[in-house]
This record gives C-alpha cells, sequence and structure tokens, in this order.
C-alpha cells in the first residue's frame, strides 16, 4: 500500500519526538499486538514513556541522587537531557542545597525544563560539577530510561556551539584581537 505525502507528513509529525529505536520498538510492539491498521496513536502507545512521564521519572532518580550524593559531588546521568534540566534549574549544588519545602517548585521547574529540552533539543549535556575538585572521578548514575531523540540534537548543538566558539577565537586572534 502506497502512502501519500500528506499522510507521510502526519506520520512524521506524529512521531518526530521518538528515537528510531522507540519508534521501532513501537512498530515491533503493535505489530506483535495489533490485527488492526496503524495509527500514529496506536504506534506511540507501545513506543514507551512521554516526555512528561520521562521527566517526572528523572525527577525521582534526581531526588534519589540529591540524598545520595548531595552537592559535593560530580555526576554523570545516563540522560543527559537531566544535565542540562538540571542547569536550567539554578544547577547541581543550587538544587542540592534547596530546602525541603521548596523542592515541589524546583520538581514543577524541572519537568517544565526537561519537557522543553526534549521539544528543542537546546541544552548544556555534559556532567554536573559539584563542590568539589575537577579530578575527582564522576559518579554515574543510571536512570534506567531509553535513550530519547533530543540527545541526538542536544548534542549535535553543543558540537555547533564549541565548533563557533572556536571559529571566533580564531578570528579574534588572526585580528589580533585577545579571545574571549
Amino acid at each position: 500500500m502506497a502512502v501519500d505525502a500528506d499522510s507521510l507528513r502526519m506520520w512524521i509529525d506524529a512521531l518526530s519526538d521518538l528515537s528510531a529505536e522507540a519508534i521501532e520498538t513501537a512498530i515491533r510492539g503493535f505489530n506483535r499486538e495489533c490485527t488492526d491498521y496503524p495509527t500514529p496513536a496506536a504506534v506511540r502507545r507501545f513506543a514507551g514513556p512521554t516526555d512528561e512521564q520521562r521527566a517526572t521519572a528523572a525527577w525521582r532518580v534526581v531526588r534519589r541522587e540529591v540524598a545520595r550524593c548531595g552537592a559535593y559531588c560530580r555526576i554523570e546521568f545516563d540522560d543527559p537531557i537531566i544535565h542540562a534540566a538540571i542547569r536550567a534549574i539554578g544547577g547541581w549544588v543550587a538544587l542540592c542545597n534547596t530546602q525541603h519545602d521548596e523542592m515541589p517548585w524546583r520538581e514543577k521547574a524541572f519537568v517544565s525544563h526537561y519537557q522543553s529540552i526534549c521539544h528543542s533539543g537546546i541544552g548544556q549535556f555534559s556532567p554536573l560539577t559539584g563542590l568539589t575538585l575537577d579530578n575527582q572521578p564522576l559518579t554515574k548514575i543510571a536512570t534506567g530510561l531509553l535513550p530519547h531523540a533530543a540527545v541526538q540534537r542536544l548534542v549535535q548543538h553543543e558540537n555547533e556551539s564549541v565548533h563557533h566558539g572556536l571559529l571566533s577565537s580564531i578570528h579574534c586572534s588572526a585580528q589580533g584581537v585577545p579571545g574571549t
């Protein structure tokens, strides 16, 4: 059965926030469980959690690690979107120093930023540095979340930013202007 351009655009739009792996998993799950013709909504049900569900699950892991590691830790979650969302709400140290009664507000901000980063793919995803020396080993944290499609966009955006910064420095050096 041929797919027309409008149908293809609809499918792409409906599934654009999913990684290729999530789409493949969803289609396999749909084919295994269903007998009717697939719709984007039906396929999405097999694709795993929504961005909001991911953000909520990520927040649970973050809260656990705040209690376990605290501000004196260099930390790397296997979901780099967490790093970008934590930076967006003030950073690791500020989060670790948040009073208990302020945590619901931090959660709300984290979930909102996490979802925005999933959508935009823009943020800084490098590991989080606490109140410690840079040579302290990273504490690596497994979240249990599958990679999100935004992770590739995050990597691409950060690489472009680094590349742009290097080009600016080279240009300034060539012009005799002190680098930034």
